[in-house]
């Protein structure tokens, strides 16, 4: 667990009942708050140093003398993302009765499709979730005595701005779904071994460093960037075991169709028509089994390209952004800036000399 401190840019309570949402108005940019009840004593830790991203560490030990299974409701605030990274501990989580009736429809639709009327969050899982509304859940621990969980919670719009920048077609299926529209999710996966590193070294800050601040806003953005891959990757492969031979067989076509056309690419109603698939199928297979989606594989390859095309410096950058299918030299150069981080005309001349530009 992160190391304490009373530093005066913190502020501390005291065994704040895990359904009051007033904890997640801080403050202060760091709140801690201790637990020590008949059930539960611990440290719970809540900062936001990464402008609309909170951060939360639960680090507990529950009692198991009086009684085998402990409850408790837990809040979640109204229009979050949630991310649940489970270290130490298993709990059953379930909907309590005082949830509104949108989320109790939505949840049986689930339970009922998948059987079950409660989710059981295990060591090493990633649970992600979000509701439009409050969302009020019962956890429920069974004979055991540890209690470690972080959470990233934030507004999915967020992901959209800096320093993310990502489009809705660039994130994970299960939050594009909300940042579109969709009023709730839940959805679980395994944690990576490079995020469970990532978590544990974010255990071990102090925060009585004075470089403690910059270090959990940078590990903040780290760790959504880790869990966002991670989810994509686990997205990526329960998709691929859902994609017929058939699919596949038109997926490769698709590519070969957008690498034979960089100039004029077709668009995604042209390859519907070619292929015979429908699009919303078409552009999940596709991200499935290219890791991209369909607009960042064109940019990918004509980026690909162009680098070659200015290596060999046969063409100025005017000419290789007439290759690549770009009219206009600026738009050209702002986009391989933006993904090489250098210009077109700078690359050609690190790679050719001046004699070649």
């Amino acid at each position: 667990m992160l190391k304490n401190n009373n530093s005066d840019n913190k502020s501390h309570e005291s065994n704040l009942a895990f359904d009051d949402v007033n904890r997640y108005q801080l403050k202060s940019s760091m709140t801690s708050i201790q637990h020590d009840s008949d059930d539960v004593a611990g440290i719970e830790f809540l900062c936001q140093l990464q402008p609309g991203i909170l951060l939360r560490i639960v680090d507990c030990s529950v009692s198991v003398k009086k009684q085998a299974v402990t409850r408790r409701q837990v809040a979640t605030p109204a229009h979050t993302l949630v991310l649940n990274f489970k270290l130490a501990g298993e709990n059953i989580v379930s909907l309590a009765d005082d949830n509104s009736d949108a989320i109790k429809a939505v949840l049986k639709a689930m339970q009922k499709a998948k059987g079950v009327d409660s989710f059981v969050v295990r060591e090493r899982s990633l649970w992600v979730s979000y509701s439009k509304d409050a969302l009020m859940a019962v956890d429920e621990m069974h004979n055991q005595k540890k209690y470690l969980l972080v959470q990233l919670m934030c507004d999915p719009k967020v992901l959209c701005k800096a320093p993310f920048d990502l489009q809705p077609d660039q994130l994970p299926h299960c939050i594009a779904s909300v940042v579109n529209g969709q009023e709730f999710m839940m959805a679980d996966f395994t944690l990576t071994d490079e995020l469970m590193q990532a978590l544990y070294i974010l255990l071990k800050s102090d925060t009585s460093d004075p470089y403690c601040r910059a270090f959990l806003q940078a590990k903040t953005v780290e760790l959504m960037c880790l869990a966002l891959r991670n989810v994509s990757q686990q997205e990526r492969q329960q998709e691929q075991s859902h994609i017929s031979e058939k699919e596949r067989e038109q997926m490769s076509k698709a590519g070969q169709l957008l690498i034979q056309n960089l100039q004029a690419p077709p668009t995604q109603e042209a390859l519907v028509q070619t292929l015979g698939i429908g699009k919303s199928r078409l552009k999940r297979c596709f991200k499935a089994l290219y890791g991209c989606s369909i607009t960042d594989y064109i940019l990918n390859a004509r980026v690909q390209q162009a680098r070659q095309l200015l290596t060999q410096g046969r063409l100025n950058v005017t000419q290789v952004a007439m290759e690549v299918g770009y009219e206009h030299v600026g738009n050209f150069t702002t986009m391989f800036k933006r993904q090489l981080g250098i210009t077109p005309k700078a690359f050609q001349l690190m790679h050719t000399g001046p004699d070649k530009r």
